[in-house]
């Protein structure tokens, strides 16, 4: 295994980001995040008390990335 399929492997990516990232990621506003996550298009994870993250699994999935 090289290098870069090594640090590929053990490079973790988190289990969700804030709706902000979220937002910077697909180039669009919160606003349109939150209407995805109302058409089931993104999926809403709790962080906190007040804090909504949005799944990475969902993100690849809304952009056509293969899931494991």
């Amino acid at each position: 295994m090289d290098a870069t399929t090594e640090h590929f492997h053990t490079t973790r990516e988190p289990f969700a980001v804030s709706r902000q990232t979220a937002a910077r990621l697909l180039d669009c506003s919160t606003d349109h995040i939150d209407a995805l996550i109302q058409r089931a298009q993104l999926e809403r994870v709790k962080l906190g008390i007040r804090k909504v993250g949005i799944t990475m699994r969902s993100l690849k999935r809304l952009v056509g990335e293969e899931v494991a």
